[in-house]
């Protein structure tokens, strides 16, 4: 049953590569047969300034191996070259809040930021159309919503298990790095879904503008 069960999620996973593609300056590494390449300063969703209240790296990660990988977003983590380590958060469980206008897009489409119906978690909901903030002078300029976004529950990476030959692409948000951090290293354990075994050990250097 147990198989059964992650065939169907490596399944699920292995038709979605992400909504993002990664951008030519990217990091990569392998291990355990598994390619992971990472990008920071990537972010281009909303809100604008993400970097305020979290780390957002772009992940992909592609399959080379024989073995199905279990994706596990709180299994990455940044290292700090000073000593300690940043670690990720599930998009979900990002708590903050931002005074940056929403996107223009959304009043014209019938969305607002809101409150979301009772139940459906945290993020947008279907509201009534409602003034851009940019545009109209009698919306209050200090008005501030709540994370996360939309766009950062749609851009995150899956999670689930990656079958051979798949990739999966998709941001992983960190705790806020230190002012003037600079060098880190983005690390994650390549763990079989179907053994538990650690394949190897990713990782990659990087440099946060």
């Amino acid at each position: 049953m147990i198989y059964r069960a992650l065939l169907v999620v490596a399944l699920l996973l292995s038709g979605c590569a992400g909504r993002v593609g990664l951008p030519e300056r990217t990091v990569s590494a392998t291990a355990g047969g598994v390619e992971v390449a990472g990008a920071v300063g990537a972010w281009r969703g909303w809100p604008s300034q993400l970097d305020r209240v979290v780390t957002p790296v772009l992940v992909g990660v592609t399959n080379h191996g024989a073995a199905p990988v279990r994706l596990d977003v709180t299994t990455f983590g940044l290292a700090l070259a000073q000593g300690g380590r940043l670690a990720a958060v599930l998009p979900g469980d990002v708590r903050g809040t931002v005074a940056e206008p929403g996107p223009a897009a959304l009043p014209r489409a019938g969305l607002a930021l809101g409150p979301t119906r009772e139940g459906s978690g945290p993020g947008w909901a279907l509201n009534d159309p409602g003034p851009d903030p940019r545009t109209d002078p009698t919306v209050e300029p200090d008005r501030t919503w709540e994370l996360p976004s939309a766009d950062m529950l749609d851009l995150a990476l899956p999670e689930g298990v990656l079958a051979p030959g798949r990739t999966a692409r998709g941001f992983v948000y960190f705790e806020r790095a230190p002012r003037g951090t600079g060098s880190v290293t983005l690390r994650w354990p390549v763990v079989d879904a179907q053994s538990g075994e650690t394949l190897g050990v990713i990782a990659i250097p990087l440099t946060l503008p």
